[in-house]
């Protein structure tokens, strides 16, 4: 459920951090002096397209702003598997990799990891054990062929 309270804290917090104004962002964004302020008063938060200005000039995502993802920066994660063909897009991108922190050590994830993570991060808990069950399925028929990891 949409929290303007959240939207509003998360507006703060990545103004404070990419050091911008709240006032700087409604005038780029072209919304009134006291949107972003006023919205978290109101129990129907903001419209879409301020949303949307916000995200821009913040450099984030607007499922970051409404809180459906922890990560201001999805919007720039690979999602699309784009032309395997001409060797584009995430499949043809496996050497490509991303640092991620697991377990407070570096560890570095193929752009389709991460698309994987991404894709099962938006799944419900049911459908995410039914990916974990495929998948091990096709790790184990991988495996039967003489497949590696």
């Amino acid at each position: 459920m949409y929290n303007p309270q959240i939207t509003y804290e998360r507006v703060k917090e990545l103004s404070r951090v990419r050091k911008i104004s709240i006032s700087e962002i409604n005038k780029t964004a072209g919304i009134s002096e006291n949107t972003i302020s006023q919205s978290a008063k109101r129990s129907e938060g903001m419209g879409a397209r301020n949303l949307y200005e916000i995200a821009q000039c913040l450099d984030c995502s607007v499922d970051y702003l409404l809180d459906r993802s922890d990560n201001p920066q999805s919007h720039k994660c690979p999602i699309a598997f784009g032309d395997i063909s001409n060797n584009n897009g995430v499949i043809g991108g496996i050497a490509n990799s991303v640092p991620v922190t697991i377990n407070n050590g570096d560890v570095h994830l193929s752009q389709n990891a991460v698309a994987m993570l991404e894709i099962f991060n938006t799944l419900d808990t049911m459908n995410q054990a039914e990916l974990l069950v495929y998948a091990n399925k096709l790790k184990n028929e991988n495996s039967k062929f003489g497949g590696t990891k």
